[in-house]
């Protein structure tokens, strides 16, 4: 028996809830303790939105992902297929004539969702590597470099397929999951007067990329995100895997 269109959309909602509920009820716990449901429910009839009753309701999970502060962590690409979806759903709860272009669109989103969300990374322990001084150059200033490396988790911090380059990617996604720790150790320094000489950001970060695919199994590329460079072989690459490895910013301080 054919589902209606309408019903196809909901589905791949009810799909993209179901792999992202997990993680967003730990981000909201985190955030708002264990009464998160009711102030997220305030906060969503204050901006007019109609309540939900948990992260099972499809609707408010991509609620929570594309609007919430506790969806924060994602990453932006994630957050925006979650806002389109909700239009998807929103269109068709209220009976307007739903295209086929807009079924495969959601169905497209759902897929997105499938091959490359590997969700909110827990936290990791971080190790201070070394604080090697720089040199004062003139007298008036005081730089410093301070790099941070991490234990290494289970998983990899992201992955995509290689139709999308980790050169452009990867970084980002770490550092949206990342930027919120990487900061706080950054808070302390700040207090005791050093000032970065440029925002921190992904191009602070040190990844290793590992390249997936037929004959590229054990291959292992690790450098910089932002200066990723593939070999040429016959067969290339099919998925890719980024780790985060460290953190490094260049810091400055007036001399007391």
């Amino acid at each position: 028996m054919l589902i209606s269109s309408r019903d196809s959309i909901l589905r791949s909602a009810v799909l993209v809830a179901d792999l992202v509920a997990p993680s967003l009820h730990r981000s909201l716990e985190a955030a708002y303790g264990p009464g998160w449901l009711e102030l997220v429910n305030a906060s969503l009839r204050a901006s007019g939105r109609r309540p939900g009753c948990g992260l099972e309701d499809a609707r408010m999970c991509l609620v929570v992902l594309a609007h919430d502060p506790a969806g924060g962590w994602a990453h932006e690409a994630w957050r925006s297929m979650a806002r389109v979806l909700l239009d998807l759903l929103d269109s068709a709860d209220l009976g307007k004539p739903v295209t086929d272009h807009q079924v495969g669109r959601a169905f497209a989103i759902a897929q997105s969702f499938q091959r490359g969300w590997n969700g909110y990374v827990s936290p990791r322990t971080i190790v201070v590597d070394d604080e090697a001084p720089g040199t004062d150059g003139d007298g008036l200033e005081q730089t410093n470099w301070f790099t941070v490396s991490f234990t290494r988790g289970k998983g990899p911090d992201a992955w995509g397929d290689a139709s999308v380059s980790p050169q452009f990617v990867a970084a980002d996604i770490i550092w949206s999951y990342w930027h919120s720790d990487l900061l706080e150790y950054l808070r302390r320094r700040l207090e005791q007067g050093w000032v970065p000489l440029e925002p921190p950001g992904p191009r602070h970060l040190d990844v290793e990329i590992r390249w997936l695919g037929m004959d590229w199994g054990a291959e292992l590329l690790a450098t910089a995100a932002s200066g990723l460079t593939r070999r040429f072989v016959p067969s290339p690459p099919e998925r890719w895997e980024a780790y985060l490895v460290r953190f490094r910013v260049l810091l400055a301080r007036q001399p007391r």
